[in-house]
């Protein structure tokens, strides 16, 4: 089997059609350029784009310029999409080698069956991550608020110790200017004797 055939037969096998998806593309893309195009003429025909003495004959050579553009565009267009479209049909599209679709859609029921787990054993051990899941939050819960708490303390401390510099200081200032008061009682003092 060559490898297109491959590709296309596990497309299929997936419900999937790249031709569908390519064509579909290439659609969006031409509608939205003769939208664009087209609101570029009535743009240009509206009244007062032009002066009212030529406005047919410049109308006219609008329109002819509009459509040249409009082809040039639409050419160069063409090409990018036609190189995309190469490129979606040897990568995007491209099967594995080796790779094989499914028959049907209960095979991972079939594995899950296969390997002894059954649908009772997975609904207990759901029940089991949701009761861990639970208790996670709520232990998140009480670091959070344990967490806030320490920070409340910790801007406490921080402006008490702050408060205790303030005061130290103006004591020191205090005592130096006591001091200094005390040396000149003193000068005083001993100059009166």
């Amino acid at each position: 089997m060559e490898d297109g055939d491959e590709s296309a037969a596990a497309a299929a096998a997936l419900g999937l059609s790249p031709q569908l998806f390519v064509n579909e593309v290439h659609g969006i893309i031409a509608d939205i350029s003769a939208e664009a195009f087209e609101y570029c003429l009535q743009a240009a025909a509206a009244p007062g784009v032009v002066g009212a003495a030529t406005a047919a004959e410049k109308a006219t050579d609008l329109q002819r310029g509009l459509n040249a553009i409009h082809h040039v565009v639409k050419d160069r267009l063409d090409k990018r999409m036609t190189n995309w479209e190469k490129f979606c049909y040897r990568h995007c599209f491209d099967v594995p080698e080796g790779f094989v679709a499914a028959d049907d859609d209960s095979s991972c029921a079939n594995e899950s069956q296969k390997d002894g787990i059954s649908d009772s054993d997975l609904d207990l051990e759901l029940d089991s991550l949701r009761r861990k899941f639970g208790s996670a939050n709520k232990e998140s819960e009480n670091l959070e608020r344990e967490l806030s708490s320490l920070e409340r303390q910790a801007t406490f401390k921080r402006r008490l110790d702050s408060s205790v510099s303030e005061i130290e200081k103006l004591f020191e200032e205090e005592m130096v200017q006591g001091v200094h008061l005390l040396m000149c009682l003193f000068k005083g003092f001993v100059g009166f004797l």
